[in-house]
Protein backbone atom coordinates (compact mmCIF):
# COMPACT_ATOMS: atom_id res chain seq x y z
CA UNK A 1 0.00 0.00 0.00
CA UNK A 2 1.60 3.10 -1.04
CA UNK A 3 0.16 6.31 0.56
CA UNK A 4 0.94 10.05 -0.76
CA UNK A 5 0.44 12.81 1.78
CA UNK A 6 -0.04 16.22 0.51
CA UNK A 7 1.06 19.02 2.77
CA UNK A 8 0.30 22.30 1.92
CA UNK A 9 0.08 24.89 4.85
CA UNK A 10 1.50 23.52 8.25
CA UNK A 11 2.33 20.81 10.35
CA UNK A 12 -1.15 20.28 11.51
CA UNK A 13 -1.88 17.54 9.49
CA UNK A 14 0.92 15.60 10.33
CA UNK A 15 0.33 16.12 13.76
CA UNK A 16 -3.24 13.60 12.64
CA UNK A 17 -0.87 10.95 10.06
CA UNK A 18 1.99 10.54 12.12
CA UNK A 19 0.41 8.51 14.30
CA UNK A 20 -1.42 6.17 11.38
CA UNK A 21 2.16 5.80 9.89
CA UNK A 22 3.60 4.97 13.19
CA UNK A 23 0.43 2.75 13.52
CA UNK A 24 1.42 0.92 9.79
CA UNK A 25 4.50 0.29 10.89
CA UNK A 26 4.13 -1.00 14.30
CA UNK A 27 1.32 -3.76 13.10
CA UNK A 28 3.76 -4.64 10.03
CA UNK A 29 1.23 -3.57 7.48
CA UNK A 30 2.72 -3.48 4.28
CA UNK A 31 2.97 0.05 3.12
CA UNK A 32 5.40 2.95 1.83
CA UNK A 33 5.02 6.57 2.75
CA UNK A 34 5.61 9.76 1.02
CA UNK A 35 5.03 13.16 2.29
CA UNK A 36 5.15 15.98 -0.23
CA UNK A 37 5.42 19.56 0.98
CA UNK A 38 3.84 21.98 -1.58
CA UNK A 39 6.85 24.73 -0.70
CA UNK A 40 10.47 25.00 -2.33
CA UNK A 41 11.81 24.07 0.58
CA UNK A 42 10.39 21.42 3.73
CA UNK A 43 11.88 24.06 6.42
CA UNK A 44 9.35 26.49 5.17
CA UNK A 45 6.42 24.23 6.82
CA UNK A 46 8.38 22.03 9.78
CA UNK A 47 10.38 25.37 10.75
CA UNK A 48 13.38 23.85 13.05
CA UNK A 49 10.75 20.98 14.20
CA UNK A 50 13.46 17.79 14.06
CA UNK A 51 10.18 15.01 15.75
CA UNK A 52 8.43 14.85 12.39
CA UNK A 53 11.34 14.01 10.06
CA UNK A 54 13.06 11.96 12.47
CA UNK A 55 9.53 9.89 13.00
CA UNK A 56 9.09 9.59 9.20
CA UNK A 57 12.31 8.71 8.84
CA UNK A 58 11.59 5.72 11.59
CA UNK A 59 9.08 4.40 9.84
CA UNK A 60 10.70 4.37 6.00
CA UNK A 61 9.24 7.30 4.93
CA UNK A 62 10.29 9.44 2.58
CA UNK A 63 9.95 13.97 2.93
CA UNK A 64 9.70 15.75 -0.25
CA UNK A 65 9.44 19.23 -1.54
CA UNK A 66 9.32 21.69 -4.62
CA UNK A 67 12.98 21.39 -5.13
CA UNK A 68 13.17 17.84 -4.44
CA UNK A 69 11.28 17.24 -7.35
CA UNK A 70 12.44 19.59 -9.74
CA UNK A 71 16.20 18.51 -9.30
CA UNK A 72 18.39 21.50 -10.47
CA UNK A 73 21.73 20.21 -11.93
CA UNK A 74 23.82 23.17 -10.02
CA UNK A 75 23.92 22.38 -6.59
CA UNK A 76 25.21 25.78 -5.67
CA UNK A 77 21.87 27.00 -7.00
CA UNK A 78 20.17 24.25 -5.66
CA UNK A 79 21.09 25.27 -2.14
CA UNK A 80 20.96 28.96 -3.13
CA UNK A 81 16.91 28.68 -3.69
CA UNK A 82 16.64 26.49 -0.62
CA UNK A 83 17.55 29.33 1.13
CA UNK A 84 15.61 31.80 0.20
CA UNK A 85 12.35 29.53 0.24
CA UNK A 86 13.41 28.06 3.97
CA UNK A 87 12.08 31.14 5.80
CA UNK A 88 8.11 30.76 6.90
CA UNK A 89 6.16 33.60 5.24
CA UNK A 90 4.18 34.07 8.79
CA UNK A 91 7.68 35.13 10.04
CA UNK A 92 7.96 38.39 7.23
CA UNK A 93 6.10 41.54 9.04
CA UNK A 94 2.41 41.66 8.53
CA UNK A 95 2.24 44.85 5.21
CA UNK A 96 -1.49 45.13 7.58
CA UNK A 97 0.75 46.83 9.97
CA UNK A 98 1.18 50.20 7.43
CA UNK A 99 -1.95 51.07 8.67
CA UNK A 100 -1.22 52.08 12.21
CA UNK A 101 2.67 52.69 12.00
CA UNK A 102 2.92 55.55 8.68
CA UNK A 103 4.48 57.55 11.51
CA UNK A 104 7.42 55.76 12.23
CA UNK A 105 10.58 56.65 10.19
CA UNK A 106 11.57 52.76 10.29
CA UNK A 107 8.39 51.28 9.11
CA UNK A 108 10.59 50.67 5.75
CA UNK A 109 12.57 48.84 7.22
CA UNK A 110 10.61 46.72 9.77
CA UNK A 111 7.72 46.39 6.88
CA UNK A 112 7.97 47.02 3.52
CA UNK A 113 11.25 45.22 2.55
CA UNK A 114 10.03 42.41 4.14
CA UNK A 115 6.52 42.64 2.82
CA UNK A 116 8.82 43.10 -1.03
CA UNK A 117 10.72 40.13 -0.11
CA UNK A 118 7.57 37.83 1.00
CA UNK A 119 6.19 38.62 -2.70
CA UNK A 120 9.85 37.97 -4.43
CA UNK A 121 9.98 34.64 -2.37
CA UNK A 122 6.14 33.89 -3.57
CA UNK A 123 7.30 34.36 -7.15
CA UNK A 124 10.06 32.74 -7.27
CA UNK A 125 8.13 29.75 -6.12
CA UNK A 126 5.84 30.17 -8.55
CA UNK A 127 8.48 29.93 -11.44
CA UNK A 128 9.52 26.56 -9.46
CA UNK A 129 6.02 25.28 -9.45
CA UNK A 130 5.81 26.08 -13.01
CA UNK A 131 8.59 23.76 -13.91
CA UNK A 132 7.61 20.70 -11.95
CA UNK A 133 5.42 18.19 -14.31
CA UNK A 134 2.91 16.84 -11.65
CA UNK A 135 1.57 14.04 -13.77
CA UNK A 136 5.34 12.54 -13.84
CA UNK A 137 5.55 12.97 -10.29
CA UNK A 138 2.01 11.42 -9.75
CA UNK A 139 3.32 8.42 -11.87
CA UNK A 140 6.34 8.13 -10.53
CA UNK A 141 5.48 8.25 -6.68
CA UNK A 142 2.34 5.74 -8.46
CA UNK A 143 0.05 6.14 -4.63
CA UNK A 144 -2.60 3.56 -3.93
CA UNK A 145 -4.06 6.40 -1.43
CA UNK A 146 -3.75 10.54 -1.27
CA UNK A 147 -4.27 12.20 1.42
CA UNK A 148 -5.64 15.98 1.47
CA UNK A 149 -5.96 18.27 4.07
CA UNK A 150 -9.30 19.22 4.60
CA UNK A 151 -8.96 23.04 5.06
CA UNK A 152 -5.46 23.42 1.85
CA UNK A 153 -5.25 27.39 0.88
CA UNK A 154 -5.77 27.19 -2.78
CA UNK A 155 -3.44 30.33 -3.68
CA UNK A 156 0.44 28.38 -2.77
CA UNK A 157 2.31 27.76 -5.80
CA UNK A 158 1.15 25.13 -8.31
CA UNK A 159 -1.99 25.02 -6.25
CA UNK A 160 -4.05 24.73 -9.74
CA UNK A 161 -2.00 22.26 -11.68
CA UNK A 162 -1.26 19.41 -8.83
CA UNK A 163 -5.08 19.46 -7.91
CA UNK A 164 -6.06 19.32 -11.68
CA UNK A 165 -3.80 16.31 -11.71
CA UNK A 166 -4.89 14.78 -8.68
CA UNK A 167 -8.53 14.81 -9.05
CA UNK A 168 -8.37 13.45 -13.05
CA UNK A 169 -6.82 10.28 -11.37
CA UNK A 170 -8.72 7.41 -9.99
CA UNK A 171 -6.56 7.00 -6.96
CA UNK A 172 -9.07 7.38 -4.08
CA UNK A 173 -8.44 10.15 -2.08
CA UNK A 174 -8.92 10.72 1.51
CA UNK A 175 -9.67 14.44 3.07
CA UNK A 176 -8.39 14.40 6.59
CA UNK A 177 -9.27 17.07 9.66
CA UNK A 178 -6.84 19.88 10.58
CA UNK A 179 -7.62 19.50 14.29
CA UNK A 180 -9.52 17.32 16.49
CA UNK A 181 -12.95 18.63 16.63
CA UNK A 182 -14.26 21.41 14.21
CA UNK A 183 -16.29 25.19 14.49
CA UNK A 184 -19.61 23.17 14.51
CA UNK A 185 -21.61 20.08 13.67
CA UNK A 186 -21.69 20.11 10.22
CA UNK A 187 -18.42 20.94 9.21
CA UNK A 188 -15.97 19.12 7.31
CA UNK A 189 -14.00 20.90 5.38
CA UNK A 190 -12.77 24.14 3.68
CA UNK A 191 -12.82 24.62 -0.14
CA UNK A 192 -9.97 22.99 -1.07
CA UNK A 193 -9.96 23.26 -4.89
CA UNK A 194 -11.79 26.16 -5.83
CA UNK A 195 -11.18 26.11 -9.46
CA UNK A 196 -14.91 25.13 -10.33
CA UNK A 197 -15.15 21.36 -10.24
CA UNK A 198 -16.82 19.90 -7.07
CA UNK A 199 -14.66 17.29 -6.24
CA UNK A 200 -15.99 16.08 -2.46
CA UNK A 201 -17.75 13.28 -3.74
CA UNK A 202 -14.82 11.81 -5.20
CA UNK A 203 -13.45 11.99 -1.85
CA UNK A 204 -13.87 10.31 1.60
CA UNK A 205 -13.79 12.33 4.31
CA UNK A 206 -12.61 11.48 8.11
CA UNK A 207 -14.23 12.54 10.90
CA UNK A 208 -12.56 12.94 14.19
CA UNK A 209 -14.58 13.84 16.43
CA UNK A 210 -17.65 11.66 18.37
CA UNK A 211 -20.50 14.02 18.02
CA UNK A 212 -20.04 15.03 14.54
CA UNK A 213 -23.24 15.55 12.89
CA UNK A 214 -21.74 16.65 9.14
CA UNK A 215 -23.80 14.29 7.34
CA UNK A 216 -26.83 16.43 8.37
CA UNK A 217 -25.87 19.08 5.94
CA UNK A 218 -23.80 16.67 3.17
CA UNK A 219 -27.02 13.88 2.66
CA UNK A 220 -25.95 13.58 -0.81
CA UNK A 221 -22.05 12.79 -0.13
CA UNK A 222 -23.00 11.25 3.57
CA UNK A 223 -21.58 7.63 2.15
CA UNK A 224 -18.36 8.98 1.95
CA UNK A 225 -18.08 10.38 6.28
CA UNK A 226 -16.27 8.17 7.95
CA UNK A 227 -15.74 7.92 11.74
CA UNK A 228 -12.14 7.13 12.94
CA UNK A 229 -11.39 9.43 15.96
CA UNK A 230 -8.10 11.23 16.34
CA UNK A 231 -5.20 8.91 15.89
CA UNK A 232 -3.14 11.55 18.34
CA UNK A 233 -4.86 10.46 21.38
CA UNK A 234 -4.73 6.91 21.10
CA UNK A 235 -3.21 5.72 24.53
CA UNK A 236 -0.43 3.60 22.44
CA UNK A 237 0.53 6.72 20.38
CA UNK A 238 0.95 8.66 23.53
CA UNK A 239 3.22 6.20 25.54
CA UNK A 240 5.29 5.92 22.13
CA UNK A 241 5.73 9.52 22.16
CA UNK A 242 6.43 9.61 26.29
CA UNK A 243 9.28 6.78 25.71
CA UNK A 244 11.19 8.98 23.54
CA UNK A 245 11.16 12.40 25.76
CA UNK A 246 14.27 13.83 27.90
CA UNK A 247 13.33 14.03 30.97
CA UNK A 248 12.82 17.84 32.43
CA UNK A 249 15.58 19.57 34.24
CA UNK A 250 15.04 20.47 38.35
CA UNK A 251 12.97 23.57 37.69
CA UNK A 252 9.17 23.77 37.11
CA UNK A 253 8.43 24.35 33.24
CA UNK A 254 5.27 26.05 32.36
CA UNK A 255 4.03 25.89 28.60
CA UNK A 256 2.07 28.15 27.48
CA UNK A 257 0.05 27.57 24.25
CA UNK A 258 -0.80 30.41 21.91
CA UNK A 259 -2.78 31.17 18.74
CA UNK A 260 -2.09 33.43 16.29
CA UNK A 261 -1.87 36.94 17.21
CA UNK A 262 -1.27 40.57 16.05
CA UNK A 263 1.55 42.85 16.19
CA UNK A 264 1.29 45.50 18.68
CA UNK A 265 -0.91 48.37 17.89
CA UNK A 266 -3.10 47.09 15.59
CA UNK A 267 -6.67 46.95 16.26
CA UNK A 268 -8.27 43.57 15.50
CA UNK A 269 -10.87 43.99 12.04
CA UNK A 270 -14.17 42.94 13.06
CA UNK A 271 -14.02 40.34 10.24
CA UNK A 272 -11.07 38.30 10.89
CA UNK A 273 -10.94 35.06 12.26
CA UNK A 274 -12.23 35.13 16.29
CA UNK A 275 -9.36 32.78 16.98
CA UNK A 276 -6.60 35.27 16.28
CA UNK A 277 -6.02 37.16 19.09
CA UNK A 278 -4.45 40.72 19.71
CA UNK A 279 -0.88 41.73 21.53
CA UNK A 280 -2.21 43.13 24.37
CA UNK A 281 -4.28 39.83 25.11
CA UNK A 282 -1.61 37.51 24.67
CA UNK A 283 0.84 39.75 26.93
CA UNK A 284 -1.63 39.93 29.70
CA UNK A 285 -1.73 36.09 29.76
CA UNK A 286 1.93 36.10 29.98
CA UNK A 287 2.11 38.43 32.83
CA UNK A 288 -0.55 36.83 34.79
CA UNK A 289 1.69 33.62 34.41
CA UNK A 290 4.43 35.13 35.54
CA UNK A 291 3.06 36.90 38.20
CA UNK A 292 1.19 33.75 40.10
CA UNK A 293 4.07 31.68 39.82
CA UNK A 294 5.81 34.89 41.79
CA UNK A 295 3.44 35.08 44.21
CA UNK A 296 3.94 31.29 45.37
CA UNK A 297 7.62 32.01 44.99
CA UNK A 298 8.21 29.37 42.58
CA UNK A 299 11.14 29.89 39.41
CA UNK A 300 9.86 28.64 36.42
CA UNK A 301 11.22 27.94 32.92
CA UNK A 302 8.41 28.65 30.66
CA UNK A 303 7.74 26.92 27.01
CA UNK A 304 5.87 28.78 24.25
CA UNK A 305 4.08 26.28 21.35
CA UNK A 306 3.02 29.11 19.02
CA UNK A 307 0.18 28.41 16.52
CA UNK A 308 1.83 26.81 13.11
CA UNK A 309 1.06 29.81 11.47
CA UNK A 310 2.55 32.02 14.19
CA UNK A 311 5.51 35.05 13.62
CA UNK A 312 7.96 33.50 15.74
CA UNK A 313 10.05 36.57 15.56
CA UNK A 314 6.53 38.48 17.20
CA UNK A 315 6.35 35.86 20.03
CA UNK A 316 9.81 36.25 20.67
CA UNK A 317 8.62 39.98 21.02
CA UNK A 318 5.70 39.23 23.39
CA UNK A 319 8.01 37.42 25.35
CA UNK A 320 11.19 39.72 26.00
CA UNK A 321 7.76 42.06 26.83
CA UNK A 322 7.03 39.96 29.94
CA UNK A 323 10.42 39.73 30.74
CA UNK A 324 11.05 36.06 31.58
CA UNK A 325 14.37 35.54 32.93
CA UNK A 326 14.38 31.62 31.45
CA UNK A 327 12.16 30.78 28.57
CA UNK A 328 12.19 28.46 25.18
CA UNK A 329 10.30 28.85 21.82
CA UNK A 330 9.80 25.21 20.67
CA UNK A 331 8.65 24.23 16.92
CA UNK A 332 8.31 20.63 17.85
CA UNK A 333 4.69 19.00 18.35
CA UNK A 334 2.97 18.70 21.78
CA UNK A 335 3.53 15.11 21.30
CA UNK A 336 7.06 15.88 22.08
CA UNK A 337 6.67 18.17 24.68
CA UNK A 338 3.97 16.65 27.35
CA UNK A 339 6.51 14.85 30.33
CA UNK A 340 8.49 18.00 30.12
CA UNK A 341 6.22 20.06 31.37
CA UNK A 342 4.64 20.86 34.89
CA UNK A 343 1.69 22.75 33.97
CA UNK A 344 0.22 24.05 30.92
CA UNK A 345 -1.91 26.89 30.21
CA UNK A 346 -3.51 28.09 27.33
CA UNK A 347 -6.22 31.02 26.42
CA UNK A 348 -7.80 28.48 23.43
CA UNK A 349 -6.51 25.66 21.60
CA UNK A 350 -7.81 22.86 20.32
CA UNK A 351 -3.92 21.24 21.42
CA UNK A 352 -4.60 21.34 24.59
CA UNK A 353 -6.00 18.30 24.47
CA UNK A 354 -2.97 16.55 23.51
CA UNK A 355 -1.29 17.16 27.22
CA UNK A 356 -4.52 15.95 28.70
CA UNK A 357 -4.97 13.23 27.52
CA UNK A 358 -1.46 12.56 28.45
CA UNK A 359 -2.07 13.47 32.03
CA UNK A 360 -0.14 16.72 32.13
CA UNK A 361 -2.43 19.09 34.09
CA UNK A 362 -3.86 21.67 31.89
CA UNK A 363 -5.07 24.81 32.72
CA UNK A 364 -7.23 26.33 30.45
CA UNK A 365 -8.47 30.28 30.72
CA UNK A 366 -12.70 30.79 29.94
CA UNK A 367 -11.27 33.63 27.83
CA UNK A 368 -13.52 35.70 24.88
CA UNK A 369 -11.68 33.09 22.49
CA UNK A 370 -12.95 30.63 24.34
CA UNK A 371 -16.44 31.78 25.08
CA UNK A 372 -16.66 32.01 21.38
CA UNK A 373 -15.24 28.76 20.67
CA UNK A 374 -17.42 27.00 23.32
CA UNK A 375 -21.06 29.39 21.99
CA UNK A 376 -20.83 27.49 18.59
CA UNK A 377 -21.79 23.90 19.83
CA UNK A 378 -22.91 22.84 23.05
CA UNK A 379 -20.82 19.63 22.67
CA UNK A 380 -17.54 21.89 22.27
CA UNK A 381 -18.19 24.17 25.25
CA UNK A 382 -18.93 20.52 26.89
CA UNK A 383 -15.57 19.15 26.13
CA UNK A 384 -13.75 22.48 27.78
CA UNK A 385 -15.85 23.37 30.41
CA UNK A 386 -15.66 19.61 31.77
CA UNK A 387 -11.46 19.85 32.40
CA UNK A 388 -10.63 19.89 35.97
CA UNK A 389 -8.97 22.87 35.12
CA UNK A 390 -11.22 25.04 32.96
CA UNK A 391 -11.02 28.90 35.14
CA UNK A 392 -11.15 32.27 35.01
CA UNK A 393 -7.97 33.90 34.76
CA UNK A 394 -8.03 35.41 37.90
CA UNK A 395 -8.29 31.91 39.73
CA UNK A 396 -4.77 31.14 38.33
CA UNK A 397 -2.84 31.45 41.20
CA UNK A 398 -4.48 29.24 43.45
CA UNK A 399 -5.43 26.89 40.66
CA UNK A 400 -1.31 26.33 39.61
CA UNK A 401 -1.37 26.09 44.06
CA UNK A 402 -3.36 23.31 43.93
CA UNK A 403 -1.51 21.66 40.73
CA UNK A 404 1.77 21.98 42.60
CA UNK A 405 0.94 20.68 46.04
CA UNK A 406 -2.49 19.12 45.73
CA UNK A 407 -3.70 16.37 44.42
CA UNK A 408 -3.88 15.30 40.91
CA UNK A 409 -6.77 15.09 39.12
CA UNK A 410 -4.91 13.62 35.68
CA UNK A 411 -7.50 10.42 35.54
CA UNK A 412 -10.28 12.80 35.82
CA UNK A 413 -9.97 14.57 33.37
CA UNK A 414 -8.23 11.61 30.99
CA UNK A 415 -11.51 9.68 31.56
CA UNK A 416 -13.12 12.43 30.93
CA UNK A 417 -11.87 13.31 27.25
CA UNK A 418 -12.64 9.82 26.46
CA UNK A 419 -15.96 10.23 26.38
CA UNK A 420 -15.16 12.47 23.43
CA UNK A 421 -12.48 10.56 21.37
CA UNK A 422 -12.78 7.01 22.68
CA UNK A 423 -9.19 5.02 21.84
CA UNK A 424 -8.35 2.81 18.88
CA UNK A 425 -8.23 5.96 15.94
CA UNK A 426 -5.41 4.55 15.15
CA UNK A 427 -6.77 0.96 14.27
CA UNK A 428 -9.86 2.39 12.88
CA UNK A 429 -7.40 4.61 10.44
CA UNK A 430 -6.07 1.73 8.89
CA UNK A 431 -8.79 -0.35 8.27
CA UNK A 432 -10.24 2.65 6.04
CA UNK A 433 -6.92 2.86 4.43
CA UNK A 434 -6.96 -1.24 3.97
CA UNK A 435 -10.64 -0.83 2.90
CA UNK A 436 -9.86 1.63 0.56
CA UNK A 437 -7.11 0.43 -1.22
CA UNK A 438 -8.89 -2.91 -2.09
CA UNK A 439 -11.48 -0.97 -3.41
CA UNK A 440 -9.58 0.40 -5.88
Amino acid sequence: MKILQIVTKNTSTLDFTLPIFWGLKKYKVNSEVNVFYCVGDKKRILRQSKFFSNELGDYGASELDYIDVLRLKNRCLTKLVRRLCQKSFSDHNSFDGLQSNWHKFFIFYQTIIPFVQKKLIYLLECWIARKLNFEDFLKQSSPDLIILDNRNDPRFPGAKNLFNVIFASDIPKIIIPHAPHFIDPYYVFSPVNPYGKDFYPECEAWIPFKYSDAKKNHSSIMHNFHYVGYPGFDEEWVDHCKKKLIPKNKDIVCLYIGRKFLDQHIKKPKNLDYATMDYDSVLSDLLLIKSSFLKLGEKITLIFKPHPSSNYKLVAKVINAASFDNYEITHEPLFAQTDKVDIVISSYSTSVLVPVIAGTPTIVFNSEVQKTANSGWSRVADLYTGLSYFIEPNELTETIEGILYGPGKKEKDITHLRGFFPDGAIQRSIKRLISLKHKR
